[in-house]
């Protein structure tokens, strides 16, 4: 069965701790699977970026540039006040379409990691509002707002979080559709039903691929142990959230999950052809300095 399908919700290496691809093998397996392109969306950096150019290049693929950031759902990203626990730190992937987007997207992680940083790289909804020219929004996993608010059933606050970004990206906001399994995205999935139709949102279809294939995932959740302080054995406690299926699947695997929300695939491909910011290899991009009155630049 052929399925037109792309990754648009990919870590690598370069999410730190978090990500086990390697930059390289990324750009060949999407080759090898026959996919146009990939996106690439580490956690709140671009630092794979032109890598991840030079190896979509050579491979013959399309790249994508995103990044999954972070944002508070209330306050500003200034905001040290934790003890609110009906509000929290809410994720969203942001893909570029253009080189305005592109530009507001590293604009969007300077702030975050320099004016927001908390714990963990922060933007607020008005840094999102301000910088979202030229960007694609998805809404995240199941750590995004609209998800979060579903779960502790809070149907108002949800459709809430949905019109903020609604009205922030307009017709570049997509609520992302996925599944690995998990007893979580089991307890919203008819509730995320329900809200697509009531607000008729647009849906995508991702994966959040932390590792290549699906026999990695212990090697990704030592990493994971690292960054925690945890041990195997704790991480495994956990529960929950574990899951073998955060891997890169193919578009045939996708297309039997999706098999009745054909518009969820349909839509990667669509967002694909909209994305269509590139590196200038070729360019040099000087500084431009003031001099002053009388004299020449040299």
């Amino acid at each position: 069965m052929s399925v037109n399908f792309v990754h648009l919700h990919v870590h690598s290496q370069y999410s730190l701790l978090e990500g086990a691809i390697r930059v390289k093998d990324l750009c060949q397996e999407v080759a090898r699977l026959k996919m146009p392109a990939v996106a690439l969306t580490d956690s709140a950096n671009l630092f794979g970026a032109y890598e991840f150019y030079e190896k979509a290049r050579a491979a013959g693929i399309k790249p994508i540039f995103g990044a999954e950031v972070y944002y508070l759902t209330k306050g500003d990203l200034t905001s040290r006040d934790v003890k609110d626990k009906k509000e929290f730190l809410a994720n969203l992937i942001l893909l570029a379409k253009d080189e305005e987007g592109y530009h507001n997207l590293c604009e969007l992680l300077s702030l975050a990691h320099l004016k927001g940083f908390y714990y963990k790289p922060r933007l607020d909804r008005e840094s999102l509002s301000k910088h979202s020219q030229g960007l694609i929004a998805l809404s995240g996993t199941m750590e995004g707002e609209i998800h979060q608010r579903l779960l502790r059933e809070e149907k108002d606050q949800a459709v809430q979080a949905a019109d903020f970004l609604l009205s922030t990206y307009g017709d570049n906001f997509y609520l992302e559709l996925q599944d690995h399994q998990l007893p979580l995205e089991a307890r919203v999935k008819d509730a995320v039903s329900e809200l697509t139709k009531e607000l008729q949102l647009p849906v995508v279809a991702t994966n959040d691929c932390h590792y290549l294939k699906k026999d990695q995932a212990e090697a990704q959740l030592v990493l994971e142990c690292i960054k925690k302080g945890w041990t195997l054995n704790e991480a495994l406690d956990r529960g929950g959230t574990r899951t073998e299926e955060a891997y890169l699947k193919t578009p045939q695997e996708m297309g039997k999950i999706f098999k009745d929300r054909p518009e969820a695939l349909a839509n990667t491909i669509k967002i694909m052809e909209a994305c269509q910011f590139s590196f200038e290899s070729k360019s040099y991009h000087l500084p431009q300095y003031k001099v002053e009155s009388g004299k020449s630049l040299d």
